[in-house]
């Protein structure tokens, strides 16, 4: 593991938590070593020396199949960033749940195109990290 004061993913998850309000789902999909994958809504403010963060997921798991691709329409042309502090409000089934992990156990981040994310002026992570 590459130290964490070097490790782009651990500084670039830090910086994350400074930005205010939520990403957009399916906008940053984190992917765990063992291929789990989790749509970020938000990070927490992480302990510079802390080997671990809490991350806010989009919580996906009422929706079935017709509901995601209806759900993944609709962020797609979302436009008012006011909308994301609600998840009931982009559907029913929607909400957030908190995804802590030591962050050795990220595997990657994938940052998709939307006209909310990235926020311009804001590095990105294009690195695979193990």
């Amino acid at each position: 593991m590459i130290k964490k004061d070097r490790d782009p993913l651990h500084t670039f998850l830090r910086n994350l938590s400074a930005r205010s309000g939520a990403i957009p789902p399916f906008a940053l999909e984190l992917v765990l070593l063992d291929g789990m994958y989790y749509y970020v809504h938000s990070v927490e403010a992480a302990d510079e020396d802390s080997v671990s963060i809490s991350i806010r997921i989009w919580d996906t798991r009422r929706l079935d199949d017709g509901d995601l691709e209806k759900l993944k329409d609709d962020v797609a042309t979302l436009d008012d960033p006011s909308r994301l502090a609600d998840p009931k409000s982009l559907h029913p089934g929607l909400d957030w749940g908190v995804l802590r992990i030591d962050v050795d156990q990220i595997s990657y981040c994938i940052e998709w195109h939307h006209n909310l994310w990235p926020v311009e002026g804001k590095q990105s992570m294009h690195s695979r990290l193990h």
